[in-house]
Protein backbone atom coordinates (compact mmCIF):
# COMPACT_ATOMS: atom_id res chain seq x y z
CA UNK A 1 0.00 0.00 0.00
CA UNK A 2 1.45 3.38 -0.49
CA UNK A 3 1.76 5.50 1.91
CA UNK A 4 -1.31 7.91 2.53
CA UNK A 5 -3.07 6.34 -0.03
CA UNK A 6 -6.25 4.74 2.23
CA UNK A 7 -6.83 1.21 1.58
CA UNK A 8 -9.96 1.05 -0.26
CA UNK A 9 -10.36 -3.07 -1.32
CA UNK A 10 -9.37 -5.89 1.00
CA UNK A 11 -8.66 -9.40 -0.37
CA UNK A 12 -9.37 -10.74 3.31
CA UNK A 13 -12.15 -13.22 1.99
CA UNK A 14 -9.48 -14.71 -1.07
CA UNK A 15 -7.21 -16.07 1.72
CA UNK A 16 -10.69 -17.93 3.30
CA UNK A 17 -12.15 -19.04 0.03
CA UNK A 18 -8.25 -20.84 -0.96
CA UNK A 19 -9.01 -22.34 2.07
CA UNK A 20 -12.51 -23.35 2.19
CA UNK A 21 -11.42 -24.83 -1.04
CA UNK A 22 -8.46 -26.53 -0.61
CA UNK A 23 -6.37 -24.82 -3.08
CA UNK A 24 -3.23 -23.19 -2.54
CA UNK A 25 -1.91 -19.96 -4.15
CA UNK A 26 0.85 -22.27 -5.95
CA UNK A 27 -1.57 -24.80 -7.70
CA UNK A 28 -3.14 -20.94 -8.94
CA UNK A 29 0.56 -20.12 -10.34
CA UNK A 30 1.05 -23.58 -12.06
CA UNK A 31 -2.26 -24.48 -13.13
CA UNK A 32 -4.28 -21.22 -13.88
CA UNK A 33 -0.71 -18.65 -15.00
CA UNK A 34 -1.59 -16.58 -11.93
CA UNK A 35 1.68 -14.26 -11.38
CA UNK A 36 3.39 -14.70 -8.21
CA UNK A 37 3.58 -10.92 -7.91
CA UNK A 38 -0.29 -10.72 -7.65
CA UNK A 39 -0.57 -12.63 -4.84
CA UNK A 40 2.10 -10.40 -2.76
CA UNK A 41 0.13 -7.61 -3.87
CA UNK A 42 -3.20 -9.07 -2.38
CA UNK A 43 -1.29 -9.83 0.60
CA UNK A 44 -0.60 -6.47 0.92
CA UNK A 45 -4.19 -5.18 -0.24
CA UNK A 46 -2.32 -3.24 -2.95
CA UNK A 47 -3.68 -2.49 -6.71
CA UNK A 48 -4.75 -5.64 -8.37
CA UNK A 49 -5.27 -6.56 -12.32
CA UNK A 50 -8.85 -7.33 -13.14
CA UNK A 51 -7.88 -10.17 -15.02
CA UNK A 52 -6.30 -12.07 -12.27
CA UNK A 53 -9.59 -10.95 -10.31
CA UNK A 54 -11.49 -12.74 -13.26
CA UNK A 55 -8.91 -15.64 -13.35
CA UNK A 56 -9.23 -15.99 -9.64
CA UNK A 57 -12.85 -16.36 -10.10
CA UNK A 58 -13.37 -18.68 -12.71
CA UNK A 59 -10.32 -21.64 -10.89
CA UNK A 60 -12.36 -21.14 -8.06
CA UNK A 61 -15.92 -21.01 -8.88
CA UNK A 62 -16.84 -17.97 -7.11
CA UNK A 63 -17.70 -14.63 -7.43
CA UNK A 64 -15.95 -11.38 -6.86
CA UNK A 65 -17.37 -11.30 -3.30
CA UNK A 66 -15.69 -14.73 -2.23
CA UNK A 67 -12.48 -12.90 -2.79
CA UNK A 68 -12.65 -9.58 -2.19
CA UNK A 69 -13.73 -7.05 0.00
CA UNK A 70 -14.72 -3.06 -0.48
CA UNK A 71 -14.34 -0.79 2.31
CA UNK A 72 -15.33 2.74 2.39
CA UNK A 73 -12.84 5.45 3.25
CA UNK A 74 -13.92 6.90 6.65
CA UNK A 75 -15.70 10.17 6.82
CA UNK A 76 -13.46 13.13 6.84
CA UNK A 77 -13.05 15.07 9.57
CA UNK A 78 -14.81 18.63 9.19
CA UNK A 79 -11.82 20.56 10.86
Amino acid sequence: MQRGVPTMIIYDRLWKTLAERGVSCYKLTQVYGISKSQFVRMKKNAVVKTTTVDLLCQALGCRVEDIMEYIPDPPADDD
